[in-house]
């Protein structure tokens, strides 16, 4: 952003590598954003053999192969427009989780520098390619934040051991009903911040 840029949005604007994010307040004039904000923190689910920081991600090994047949060619058209298929779907954490993905029984809440964020995915658009709603791809991935709740956000695979904050091991029930079996926090602050959350009456 140079010394003649104005910008006003209803958040924070932060650019790197064409990915472009806006979220929180208004900016007005020639001031960087890089300090403004650094990190986004994420929830990706997954099965319970999932290992966040494994080498190599095999699109032909998700669960969603089983409900969809043509599904390895579809995120293969994805990957295209992203420039990997080295990823993973992850939401805002701020956001509701996707009724579809409730049913994974292990949930990684991870802190991630903008800097890995590939993208954004339009679940509605999405959900449209991959049932065959649409022809093509086009129009599924943005490179700059959305607004609202229906997007996934793209994260660089695998995530960095300092990227974890923690995870939780679900015993799903239905994709309505789960209950908290194990709960392993990986960052120091998360923790207190959690414990900080147990200790405040509800309402």
């Amino acid at each position: 952003m140079g010394s003649a840029a104005m910008v006003r949005l209803a958040g924070w604007l932060w650019q790197s590598g064409g990915v472009t994010l806006f979220r929180g307040r208004e900016l007005l004039g020639g001031q960087s954003m890089v300090d403004t904000v650094l990190h986004l923190i994420l929830i990706t689910r997954h099965s319970a053999d999932f290992d966040p920081l494994g080498e190599q991600l095999y699109p032909g090994l998700s669960p969603y192969t089983e409900s969809f047949h043509d599904y390895v060619q579809k995120r293969y058209e994805l990957a295209q427009l992203v420039g990997t298929d080295q990823f993973i779907w992850c939401v805002d954490e701020r956001c509701p989780l996707r009724h579809y993905e409730s049913v994974k029984p292990i949930e990684w809440h991870i802190k991630v520098d903008v800097a890995r964020i590939l993208g954004f995915v339009s679940d509605h658009q999405w959900d449209a390619f991959l049932k065959g709603h649409a022809d093509h791809a086009d129009g599924v991935l943005s490179r700059v934040y959305p607004p609202g709740n229906g997007y996934s956000v793209l994260v660089r695979f695998p995530i960095r051991r300092d990227e974890l904050v923690k995870r939780i091991r679900y015993h799903v029930h239905s994709p309505d009903k789960a209950d908290i079996v194990e709960e392993e926090f990986f960052d120091s602050d998360a923790k207190k911040i959690q414990d900080k959350k147990d200790a405040t009456p509800s309402c």
